[in-house]
């Protein structure tokens, strides 16, 4: 029960849509394509944004960042 509690607060707070539109503008902010590699400084930078934008964790990003494929393990 507790992962899932957790799963969608995540959902709420970083909605996939917002999410995927944060990476697209990243990615040709820098001329680059995802998935980025988990601890890669491209992986970093965006993480480091989607705290900043949507007032969360780091890792609830890295998470919702890796659910949706922008980050690669």
């Amino acid at each position: 029960m507790e992962w899932q509690a957790g799963y969608i607060c995540g959902a709420l707070w970083m909605p996939k849509h917002r999410v995927d539109l944060l990476a697209d503008a990243f990615g040709k902010e820098r001329s680059v394509r995802g998935p980025f590699k988990l601890d890669g400084i491209n992986a970093q930078a965006l993480t480091k944004r989607l705290t900043d934008l949507c007032d969360v964790s780091r890792d609830a990003a890295r998470v919702r960042l890796l659910k949706l494929g922008h980050l690669a393990g």
